[in-house]
């Protein structure tokens, strides 16, 4: 990135990218498909594709290793290796989301995980157990699993050149939501949003002038 926010390339030209989705089933497939998909991928002229719906409960966060040590499952997360690799080899770059399908667990201490739903829009954005989770994931597969293929962390590899925290999520995003949030995460966000009206206003007097 340069000091003007925009990407360039090692030699000082612009960066521009092209780029399509592979998105949840399509990501995890047998490795002569993926090579068969990169061929076309190349030969279309693509220099971005986009791994999508990789964290749901069929791709790297399976519901069975919720709690356990090991939460990625290692067959799915070879078939992200896979792809990396072979995209990287064709001078492809790859774009990664982070929280975008996953189903939160109850066995992960989320209260009501899985009724949540997917991406546990807009809890993730403001649950302290929520964030953490996300944080331990992105730990794990960014900076803790290094890539068999290329030999280097997704983190440390110039292939990955874009990382999203998360896909269509936000208090004002799901803002439709907000009246119909489950306990205790209701009442989890009402009191935060008080302590911040008490914060910035001082007392309930100056709140009701202001308001």
């Amino acid at each position: 990135a340069g000091r003007d926010g925009r990407f360039y390339f090692e030699d000082g030209t612009r960066a521009r990218f092209w780029g399509l989705n592979v998105a949840k089933e399509a990501v995890f497939q047998p490795k002569p498909v993926i090579d068969a998909a990169v061929d076309a991928i190349a030969r279309a002229g693509f220099n971005l594709v986009r791994l999508h719906h990789v964290d749901d409960e069929t791709g790297l966060l399976p519901a069975a290793l919720a709690g356990s040590k090991q939460r990625l499952d290692l067959s799915r997360l070879d078939c992200l290796d896979y792809w990396i690799a072979r995209l990287k080899a064709r001078g492809i770059y790859v774009y990664l989301d982070l929280l975008d399908y996953r189903t939160f667990q109850e066995a992960e201490g989320v209260p009501q995980g899985p009724r949540l739903g997917r991406g546990a829009k807009p809890y993730a954005v403001f649950n302290e157990r929520l964030q953490e989770l996300q944080r331990d994931y992105a730990g794990m597969l960014l900076f803790d699993h290094v890539n068999p293929y290329t030999r280097l962390s997704y983190a440390a590899d110039p292939a990955v050149c874009l990382v999203e925290l998360c896909d269509e999520n936000g208090l004002f995003h799901e803002q439709t939501r907000l009246g119909n949030l489950l306990s205790p995460y209701r009442e989890e966000l009402v009191k935060r949003w008080n302590f911040w009206l008490l914060s910035h206003y001082g007392s309930r007097e100056e709140l009701a002038r202001s308001w």
